[in-house]
């Protein structure tokens, strides 16, 4: 408003934004192509095939693989490459596998309640196909490399999506679980297998 105006005069009408962004010198507006189509294409495919995967893990994921008491020979795949991703022979001493640690996954789904052994089911099996998700590949977790499988959990437990968070938290407890049970992973960190410890008087505090 003008000083000659006078008070309660409203100010003159402004012609509103153009609806059209400014374009930067040099390069053009985006556009919906045949790339994009492709990799949306491509991102429905892997969505729709997930939830159809993770329909059947969850309400009829086969029987157990033999040996196993709980986990079919996919489920026990995942949680070996997992494991082995967590505790790989690289970088530890006694490496998952040589710990046993698929197998301690399969007595710990086994002996959970029947709602959370078919929910720690899904879970594997959601990890399993999760790569188209998280670094856009095809190939299943279990047939990753290991740099691949360790970026794959890496994307888990960084995920803004707070059900993959605790997934991953979930899996690395029972693996880790697994793998601090093994007397040559206790060996290797210098502790004593087999301690013999006095008896305790009744009463007695410890110090």
């Amino acid at each position: 408003m003008s000083p000659n105006e006078p008070a309660g005069t409203l100010p003159a009408r402004m012609d509103p934004p153009s609806a059209e962004p400014e374009l930067v010198p040099g390069r053009s507006p985006p556009r919906f192509g045949r790339r994009t189509f492709f990799q949306g294409s491509l991102w429905a495919a892997a969505t729709t095939a997930s939830g159809a995967l993770l329909y059947r893990a969850c309400f009829g994921s086969g029987s157990p693989a033999p040996g196993m008491l709980s986990l079919t020979e996919a489920e026990y795949l995942t949680a070996a490459s997992a494991a082995d991703a967590f505790f790989p022979k690289e970088s530890f001493e006694v490496s998952a596998a040589e710990a046993d640690v698929p197998r301690y996954v399969d007595r710990y789904v086994h002996e959970m309640p029947p709602a959370k052994t078919k929910l720690m089911k899904l879970l594997l099996r959601s990890l399993e196909y999760s790569p188209a998700m998280t670094i856009q590949s095809l190939t299943r977790f279990s047939r990753l490399p290991l740099a691949d499988r360790q970026a794959v959990l890496r994307a888990w437990e960084d995920s803004h999506l707070l059900v993959q968070r605790m997934g991953h938290r979930a899996l690395l407890l029972v693996c880790s679980s697994g793998y601090f049970e093994c007397d040559a992973v206790l060996e290797k960190m210098g502790w004593g297998i087999g301690c013999n410890l006095p008896p305790r008087v009744p009463g007695e505090t410890l110090p």
